[in-house]
């Protein structure tokens, strides 16, 4: 079996304040607090380390790395994981003054914060949109069976909260309100540890079932289909990888954006599972993007007590994802 033997979530509340359609401004850092000021956002860095100094969970982890063992760490970023401030300058004087974001070091990070924590075999990043927290966690449970490594590290985070991202959901009308829920950002970041064996860092929080991620055909590149397939696919690949049938599957955890498509992932959800729980976590938290499938999966594990449930994921990019895991 594979274990979750350690997952823990660091999140803010909104960063939109109302009447204000983009009042986000990059890497604005702030005293280092959990509560960020609505409508500034800090580097991911920051955030990272914050969860890792908690609770002395940098020395318990760099504890566990020195155990025999081949480990992995993935940063799953989502988007892009800016280090530098945004700026307005020029190239040169042949091209347009513009707005830059330099230094969008993903891997050069993900090997310092390696570095940082112990001995690793393998170190990637992970840009899956908003299903970044399932695509590494479906690759780490394949290098874990395939015997490269015992242990796998993910650190789940994003920054896409500029301006000009959330105009770019805007112009897509990816950010249409539904009537009983507005669509907010948030920010946050997970640290999930999963292994072959139960070991010092717990008993084990859960057991990794299965995990699926897939993508839809569709005109639209940034959207989804009224049909639902990406979903279902990505919630019947699972089903068939961990062996169980719907009625095995106690609570799904929903994607839920609270925009207008919401009704597509619930109509899929009722066809396969009919009158199931569901729960979901971004009209608390705000969609915290490429972080938003391993955080959320992180808190259905913490608020509900033992069985089986099913964690979903939707990204722009056309990509879905399921994952299934047993709480124990």
């Amino acid at each position: 079996m594979i274990y979750v033997t350690f997952s823990k979530s660091l999140y803010t509340s909104s960063l939109v304040e109302q009447a204000v359609s983009t009042p986000q401004h990059i890497h604005q850092i702030t005293d280092g607090g959990v509560a960020l000021k609505a409508g500034v956002t800090t580097i991911p860095k920051v955030l990272v380390d914050q969860l890792l100094d908690a609770d002395s969970f940098r020395e318990t982890l760099r504890s566990a790395l020195l155990e025999e063992g081949n480990n992995g760490l993935i940063l799953a970023a989502g988007n892009t994981m800016w280090t530098g401030y945004k700026f307005t300058g020029k190239y040169s004087t042949n091209y347009p003054t513009c707005k830059v974001l330099p230094l969008g070091t993903n891997q050069i990070y993900a090997g310092k914060l390696a570095n940082s924590l112990g001995t690793f075999k393998h170190i990637s990043v992970d840009g899956t949109s908003c299903i970044s927290g399932h695509s590494a966690l479906e690759y780490a449970k394949l290098l874990i069976e395939s015997g490269k490594l015992t242990r796998v590290v993910i650190v789940a985070v994003d920054n896409g909260t500029s301006e000009e991202f959330m105009k770019f959901f805007a112009e897509n009308k990816l950010i249409t309100l539904d009537e009983e829920r507005k669509f907010f950002l948030g920010q946050g970041v997970n640290i999930t540890v999963i292994e072959d064996a139960v070991t010092a860092l717990g008993a084990g929080r859960a057991v990794l079932h299965a995990v699926t991620t897939t993508a839809e055909a569709i005109g639209n590149p940034l959207g989804i289909s009224e049909q639902g397939t990406g979903y279902s696919n990505a919630i019947q690949d699972a089903l068939a990888q961990a062996g169980v049938v719907p009625q095995d599957i106690r609570f799904v955890k929903l994607h839920n954006t609270h925009s207008l498509d919401n009704c597509v992932e619930l109509s899929v959800v009722k066809k396969l599972f009919g009158n199931i729980e569901t729960i979901s976590y971004k009209q608390d938290i705000g969609h915290t993007l490429g972080a938003s499938t391993a955080i959320e999966t992180d808190l259905a594990i913490r608020d509900n007590g033992p069985g089986m449930f099913l964690s979903l994921g939707a990204g722009m990019g056309n990509v879905f994802s399921a994952a299934i895991l047993e709480i124990l």
